[in-house]
């Protein structure tokens, strides 16, 4: 009788865990570690919990090749249905000193920053996340790629 309780207990956990939402890990690699203007770096992933909270974050992956301050970009979340959700981002790659803003490893420099805190998704399906540089020019140099994650909290 005790060995069917412990089954049922681990049984219920189980089944209340399968709703929430885990970890998950998206990159997207700049080809010849350029961005071209108008080039959309694109992010597409699947929600089944809605009523789970979560942040989006990401992580620039760059080199000391890139040569400006900072990285300015549009996102768009776009939903199941076609509805979508604009932000706005300027990620400091330089600090006022002209240090570089981030993680230093073996090929690159890390710099992480948020996209959106505190977001519930509305609706089950397959969502997708597009950004763009506002920089002034094609970016030619120094950036490596583009890594999300959507946590719950």
């Amino acid at each position: 009788m005790k060995h069917y309780v412990i089954l049922a207990v681990l049984i219920l956990f189980s089944a209340c865990g399968a709703n929430n939402m885990s970890q998950q890990h998206y990159y997207q690699g700049f080809e010849n570690n350029a961005w071209p203007i108008g080039k959309t770096i694109s992010f597409s992933f699947d929600v089944a919990d809605t009523a789970q909270v979560c942040n989006i974050t990401a992580n620039l992956r760059y080199t000391k090749a890139f040569s400006f301050s900072s990285l300015n970009m549009s996102v768009v979340l776009l939903t199941p249905s076609g509805s979508s959700r604009f932000n706005k981002i300027s990620i400091p790659v330089t600090t006022n000193g002209g240090d570089r803003n981030g993680t230093q490893m073996k090929d690159y420099i890390e710099l992480p920053f948020s996209v959106y805190k505190s977001i519930r998704f509305a609706e089950k399906g397959k969502w997708v996340l597009n950004f763009t540089h506002n920089m002034p020019i094609d970016i030619y140099q120094g950036l490596v790629g583009i890594e999300i994650s959507l946590a719950p909290q």
